[in-house]
């Protein structure tokens, strides 16, 4: 999540999807994130999904 923080804080318009198995405590500030949060496992459908999501206006 820093890197996802980090990487908009120099492109405010570039999309961003997080993706995570289990982890722990740090899984609900990436719930409270502003980001679309994949939980794994995912399928195609779902990454698709996402990805339309970020970058469909």
């Amino acid at each position: 999540m820093d890197l996802a923080r980090e990487a908009t804080a120099l492109r405010p318009a570039l999309p961003v999807i997080l993706s995570a198995g289990y982890m722990g405590d740090v899984l609900s500030a990436a719930e409270d994130a502003p980001w679309p949060l994949l939980r794994k496992p995912y399928g195609p459908d779902q990454l698709a999904r996402a990805i339309a999501e970020v970058t469909l206006p």
